[in-house]
């Protein structure tokens, strides 16, 4: 069946200011802006070595799945602990003993659990009864799932309990899920839908905006259609601080520099100092050798890939350039917090449709 309905991405929308601002200067929006930003689990980007790093930002942290078997509760901050479904399961039907006493440890430490039942496919029915049943247990769990690429899908997680949902599907940037299977909602109009949708039940399950975010443009775009916060990998792992193995560029000047082998973040970081250009490694989840590393799966087919990014960025950096952007585009707007940004913000259709470099 052909739905006749177009659809729209980050390239297709742009934001008109307000007619009239009465903010003098973005410094008085007071929305936190870091707690609107989420660490996608991806263990090139955040492991359990320098989740600190990012929570002390104020960020929401999401490790990737597996990485909880390594941590140490005595000194982990309360990052998110991102699950499989199968985990998910044997915590739920108490058939997997390892997991239920880490996130016992974990609720004794810290007054509550934060999980994400992360899968690909956030739409299989096994995860609403999922959904259900962590609300029901003595504990208090906040709950995130996804992700989802059908907007009525977030109608079903926020009646089911989700605190918090992930919108988008083979959008980030190292993920083939789109290429391969053409399953894909544009993210505009993924997050305006569901906004519209949360809006009118009066739900509170956020919507977190999930993959594809290049700068500080995409998540002011993201933020105006809808979301209540945006989750990226690409963003974070081009910072001097993230997981991804960090490789040293040759030549400086026409000197070379005989590094194969990856450097450790403190000795990239010095070489960075020095002029070198670092290259760090970023690869999706869905690839063969993170199945095989936490699943521990032989897998033979993939939907993500591997690359190396450039460092571009410290974190404080990183962050002070999206927190100047984004306070900028509130002010443009009259907005102090987000709630009024949602309120003030005009998006609106831009001359180049056919401008698709991008899912």
């Amino acid at each position: 069946m052909l739905t006749a309905k177009k659809l729209y991405g980050f390239d297709d929308v742009t934001i008109i200011p307000a007619s009239i601002s009465d903010l003098t200067s973005r410094n008085e929006v007071t929305e936190d802006i870091n707690r609107l930003l989420w660490v996608s689990p991806m263990d090139s980007v955040v492991d359990e070595y320098n989740a600190y790093l990012f929570y002390d930002s104020r960020l929401n942290v999401c490790l990737a799945r597996g990485v909880w078997k390594n941590l140490d509760l005595e000194s982990i901050p309360p990052v998110i602990i991102s699950l499989t479904l199968e985990e998910a399961q044997g915590y739920i039907h108490k058939s997997n003993p390892m997991l239920r006493a880490f996130l016992n440890g974990y609720y004794d430490r810290h007054g509550k659990c934060r999980v994400l039942i992360d899968v690909a496919n956030g739409h299989m029915v096994q995860l609403f009864d999922l959904c259900r049943a962590f609300k029901r247990l003595e504990y208090e769990f906040e709950l995130g799932v996804g992700n989802i690429a059908n907007p009525a899908t977030y109608l079903e997680y926020a009646k089911a309990g989700a605190d918090w949902v992930r919108a988008g599907i083979g959008t980030g940037s190292r993920c083939h899920t789109s290429s391969k299977t053409s399953v894909h909602y544009p993210m505009i109009s993924l997050l305006d839908e569901m906004h519209s949708l949360k809006v009118k039940g009066g739900h509170e399950a956020k919507i977190i905006a999930d993959g594809g975010f290049r700068d500080s443009s995409d998540i002011a775009k993201a933020l105006a259609a809808g979301a209540d916060g945006i989750m990226s990998g690409a963003i974070f792992n081009k910072t001097i601080e993230s997981a991804g193995k960090k490789y040293v560029i040759p030549k400086k000047n026409g000197i070379s520099l005989n590094l194969k082998n990856s450097v450790d973040n403190e000795l990239a970081r010095h070489y960075r100092e020095e002029g070198y250009i670092i290259e760090v490694e970023y690869s999706g989840m869905s690839t063969i050798r993170a199945q095989e590393k936490y699943n521990g799966n032989n897998k033979k087919y993939e939907e993500g890939f591997s690359k190396r990014n450039i460092v571009e960025y410290n974190l404080e950096e990183c962050l002070h350039e999206i927190n100047y952007a984004i306070k900028s585009a509130f002010s443009y707007c009259n907005a102090r917090t987000l709630r009024e940004f949602k309120q003030n913000a005009e998006l609106a259709l831009i001359n180049n449709l056919n401008n698709h470099n991008r899912l």
